[in-house]
């Protein structure tokens, strides 16, 4: 099944977004089913959801990069890179 993600394109390459939130607009207070499947807007605030980062991930020969990117009310960033990314089954 096909799905839409936001990516974001920095200078080294570009990232899928797993997650964004940034106003505080929507609730990111959901039950499992809900991050399972994912929710909001990839415009705006979202959880892409376990089962699509899976899809997009299955590649066992692929080795995968998880990006956390955090900004601050004052525009202060700082970010993490974790290699070797996985998700297991649930």
């Amino acid at each position: 099944a096909s799905f839409k993600v936001h990516c974001e394109m920095l200078p080294d390459g570009g990232w899928t977004v797993f997650q964004r939130r940034t106003g505080g607009q929507l609730s990111f207070n959901k039950r499992w089913a809900a991050y399972k499947h994912g929710f909001g807007d990839v415009t705006q605030d979202y959880w892409l959801g376990l089962e699509n980062v899976l899809a997009m991930i299955k590649n066992k020969s692929k080795k995968w990069t998880l990006r956390v990117d955090l900004w601050d009310h004052e525009d202060a960033t700082a970010f993490a890179e974790y290699k070797n990314f996985r998700l297991g089954n649930e």
